[in-house]
């Protein structure tokens, strides 16, 4: 086969060779910000029965744009005949090749007495981007429930932001061995951060072996506790500095 490369003027560039490359070079992710319910914010979830009906937004999937207008059309989802089971199915946005376009589809789970949501496929001619799962009740019922929210949030402004670093300094008052705090990200990822690491240092004050603890981590920050390592609380204030580093 001869290389191929593009696009350029006089050089056909086939869908399935922009598709390959585009989706290393675009990310993919619904476009907007973090919301604080799946019912909420573009492409939100909306059901009646066994139907679905995602609200108006954009997205990149793939390497292609979508974009949701009012009237929105509904996507079905399969009765679960299983008379014991709940089935947990997932509803993505499908790139395709083979059919020219991106919409929503339900992916079609397994009944299970522990349910999980089916796997997205992302080959030479298909890409997935999940939006929700949700649990589709036993006997043919149709009350969906235990809708899990699954959208990546592209910025509408700026390229998501994968790593982040910063200090927070705090003290731990004397008679206590421990602070607990929050610490909001400069900027919110697009999803939770697959790593914080955190160090502790004391600035001021008699030396003391603390420790920190990380909890609580979300796409828009952290909690935490510094502890004295042992001993007695401390006599004195100490002034500390907290470090902390976030890869997505």
């Amino acid at each position: 086969m001869p290389d191929v490369s593009g696009p350029f003027d006089g050089s056909p560039w086939a869908e399935v060779e922009w598709y390959r490359h585009l989706p290393s070079a675009i990310p993919s992710g619904v476009i907007g910000g973090p919301q604080n319910a799946a019912t909420l914010g573009p492409l939100a979830w909306a059901t009646s029965g066994l139907t679905i009906t995602l609200a108006v937004g954009n997205a990149n999937v793939g390497g292609a744009g979508y974009s949701r207008s009012a009237p929105t059309t509904a996507v079905a989802v399969a009765p679960n005949t299983n008379s014991t089971l709940f089935r947990r199915d997932r509803i993505v946005l499908r790139r395709s090749t083979a059919t020219h376009d991106v919409k929503p589809v339900v992916i079609q789970g397994t009944a299970a007495a522990t349910p999980v949501a089916p796997d997205i496929t992302r080959n030479s001619t298909t890409f997935d981007l999940p939006l929700f799962s949700f649990l589709v009740p036993t006997n043919s019922g149709t009350a969906l429930s235990g809708v899990v929210d699954e959208r990546v949030w592209l910025s509408e402004s700026a390229p998501p932001v994968f790593l982040q670093a910063d200090n927070v300094t705090t003290s731990i008052a004397s008679g206590s061995n421990n602070r607990t705090g929050t610490t909001s990200f400069p900027t919110a990822f697009t999803a939770v951060p697959r790593s914080v690491q955190l160090t502790v240092e004391i600035t001021d004050g008699q030396n003391v072996d603390a420790m920190v603890n990380l909890t609580d981590v979300t796409a828009t920050g952290f909690s935490w506790r510094i502890r004295e390592r042992g001993g007695n609380p401390v006599a004195s204030t100490l002034a500390v500095a907290l470090h902390w580093t976030a890869i997505l």
